[in-house]
């Protein structure tokens, strides 16, 4: 779109659109009109230029408040994923989890011998916990049923690693509060109890230290999904573009994969390594969970 001239005329104006996938050249003329035609076009674009940024800051700020949730789901995924191993699971190409078939006495590979010394590094300030947990995550994918000895050994070398990995929720909870709620104090602290409560019946009464935090990981996943929720709501109320549309809607869809993924891991660590007791009553076999 812009004003031309010809050699002996003055200036006139031309835009270019799509037709049939094709860019066509579509000559406006001069005078009065084009000068309204060529002032709306420049409008447009203004407008198109600063939904684009808006968008754009809109991701960044989005992208801020997944970071410390990404980080802390790649820990619990990790330390899930290390616990069914060592339980006697595996996952083929990432699929559903199933009972290894081992002969008696079988130890598993020795990959994860390699990160033993991030245990004492840890103890120096060198590896961060995440680092090493994430190592162990890929090492337990790929069948090492040494991953959870050393896992274990992380979270009982006493350096304080079952906090530096809560601390992980805290910082994503943070985010999302601060993001869901901004400067409303009665919003936020509403949310923060509804947080603890969510988290308080999802863990429930006897749950281990890995259950307690995939329970608020799926918390704040939950949050995650309300807030996504309710910028859908005002988006189709108050309208926009077809492109502000799209970033609404994928919004909402990657805020409920992450909120399933997030039930489901906690579901299968549940049903796949939680003990279960057998007793007999009025001479029936009952199996309870612990």
């Amino acid at each position: 779109m812009a004003w031309e001239t010809r050699a002996g005329a003055g200036p006139y104006y031309t835009r270019s659109r799509k037709v049939g996938g094709r860019v066509v050249r579509e000559y406006v003329g001069r005078g009065p009109l084009a000068e309204l035609i060529a002032a709306d076009d420049a409008a447009q674009r203004a407008e198109r230029a600063a939904a684009a940024a808006s968008r754009q800051a809109q991701r960044a700020i989005l992208a801020a408040a997944d970071a410390p949730l990404v980080a802390f789901s790649n820990v619990l995924d990790g330390l899930a994923a290390a616990t069914l191993t060592t339980a006697g699971y595996h996952r083929h190409h990432r699929g559903e989890w199933r009972r290894r078939r081992v002969s008696a006495g079988s130890t598993g590979t020795s990959t994860t011998l390699g990160l033993a010394g991030g245990v004492e590094q840890i103890a120096d300030g060198q590896v961060p916990v995440g680092m090493i947990l994430s190592d162990l995550m890929r090492q337990a994918d790929e069948g090492d049923r040494n991953a959870m000895e050393l896992v274990a050994r992380v979270l009982d070398a006493g350096h304080g690693a079952w906090e530096a990995i809560a601390d992980l929720g805290l910082s994503a909870e943070r985010a999302w509060l601060d993001l869901a709620a901004g400067e409303q104090v009665l919003l936020r602290e509403a949310l923060r109890r509804k947080l603890a409560s969510l988290k308080t019946e999802v863990a429930g009464p006897a749950a281990t230290s890995l259950e307690q935090l995939l329970a608020e990981r799926i918390a704040v996943c939950w949050l995650a999904v309300q807030e996504a929720d309710h910028v859908a709501a005002r988006f189709f109320r108050e309208g926009g573009t077809q492109a502000e549309a799209r970033f609404v809607e994928e919004r909402q869809e990657r805020a409920q994969r992450r909120y399933l993924a997030a039930v489901k891991a906690l579901a299968q660590v549940r049903r796949l390594v939680t003990p279960v007791v057998q007793l007999n009553v009025a001479g029936r076999q009952v199996n309870i969970a612990r």
